[in-house]
């Protein structure tokens, strides 16, 4: 394969999984209530929208063809968020996808880029590294405002 062809490939590769991530946080949004969580949900697809949009014209730019991908999750990223487990079950499964996207985008930086390429993923990785520790904050948050289960007093039962 020729350099070029690598970068594009490399380059698509991140567009499907940005776009598994736009899915993955439509999801997420419909399961989750927490406005503050939501706030940050909404932002953060916002983020994968604009990196399949910066990532189809870089693709252009070296001469490729941008992956023509659905947003239906299709790929192999981080659209599998959980039916069960609340919120919380959300947060860890968009933790795990947030992973595998920012762990992408640090493997493409191990690639020689054109600088400007090389620019643009590097502001991408930077914004799951954003994501990252805004889900770990969220995460947090929800785990200081529920007791560990043990600690929980047991339920009311009446003698019999």
């Amino acid at each position: 394969m020729s350099l070029a062809r690598d970068i594009v490939v490399r380059l698509n590769d991140l567009i499907q999984l940005d776009h598994d991530a736009v899915a993955a946080y439509g999801c997420a949004l419909a399961a989750v209530v927490d406005p503050a969580i939501r706030l940050d949900l909404e932002a953060f697809r916002t983020d994968h929208e604009r990196h399949v949009a910066d990532l189809n014209e870089c693709v252009r730019t070296v001469g490729g063809v941008p992956r023509a991908c659905s947003s239906a999750g299709d790929g192999v990223g981080p659209a599998v968020v959980p039916a069960t487990g609340g919120t919380e079950g959300v947060l860890r499964a968009l933790r795990a996808g947030a992973q595998l996207v920012s762990k992408a985008y640090d493997d493409a930086l191990q690639e020689w880029l054109p600088e400007e390429a090389r620019d643009l993923v590097a502001r991408h990785r930077d914004d799951e590294r954003r994501h990252l520790a805004a889900i770990e904050g969220h995460l947090d948050r929800l785990r200081r405002a529920e007791p560990p289960r043990d600690a929980r007093p047991e339920p009311y039962r009446p003698q019999a």
